[in-house]
């Protein structure tokens, strides 16, 4: 039986672009390689929502909240290799610094696999296609 790959996408409002960006260039790697996409509910519904509507979406929460659960979610999972993580963070956390902090240290802690910006992430997705 094929284990279930899951994709966390996270970025805050001033990364959801290059997120968009991402999505795009490596929309038939990530069709194929993931089942499921979890998100904050401003990402799911504002970047990823446009590339993937016939995924199963699982929206974890807004904003400070989302942030929570998605280090919840980390903390739940750090086991688990089959979860890739698509954080993108920026220098304005606006009010949620301390929610920031909280993710970004449940990404060290985790197993999974944290893709922090367009490079790591283009690289990652290049290799599992076979074009590095």
């Amino acid at each position: 039986m094929k284990q279930k790959r899951r994709l966390l996408a996270v970025a805050n409002d001033g990364r959801k672009e290059l997120l968009a960006q991402i999505l795009e260039k490596e929309w038939d790697i990530i069709n194929e390689r993931y089942d499921e996409i979890l998100g904050t509910d401003g990402t799911i519904d504002s970047v990823v929502e446009k590339f993937f509507a016939h995924k199963l979406l699982t929206r974890i929460g807004h904003a400070a909240r989302g942030d929570i659960a998605a280090a919840y979610l980390l903390q739940q999972l750090k086991d688990d290799i089959s979860l890739d993580c698509l954080v993108l963070l920026d220098a304005q956390v606006e009010g949620h610094e301390p929610y920031k902090r909280v993710l970004a240290l449940s990404l060290f802690d985790a197993s999974a696999t944290w893709l922090p910006n367009y490079t790591t992430a283009i690289t990652f997705f290049d290799a599992l296609r076979g074009d590095m």
